[in-house]
């Protein structure tokens, strides 16, 4: 039981660290509002099919593929334009 929960704490460490480069690499801020509150930053599929793409992956994995990508395909956006611009997708506001 003790090493499940060192490695369960390991886990999560590196998941915060991976995070917090991730944050690092798109400016620590909102793409369209330029909002700077960490706690409220999301990464954005640029291009959508984010829910298809964490199905897949586990959140290591996205993590990484956001820092090693290049194509541009990903931003921070804060959670109030991340929802604004899925409802504009969908229709929903103008």
């Amino acid at each position: 039981a003790r090493y499940r929960e060192i490695y369960r704490k390991t886990i999560l460490l590196r998941r915060k660290w991976l995070r917090n480069q991730v944050m690092r690499k798109f400016g620590k801020k909102c793409n369209e509002c330029g909002i700077s509150d960490i706690r409220v930053l999301q990464i954005d599929h640029k291009n959508n099919g984010g829910r298809q793409e964490m199905k897949r992956l586990s959140l290591q994995k996205f993590l990484r593929k956001v820092l090693e990508d290049i194509t541009g395909a990903y931003q921070l956006l804060c959670a109030n334009c991340n929802y604004l611009k899925e409802r504009k997708r969908v229709g929903r506001i103008r």
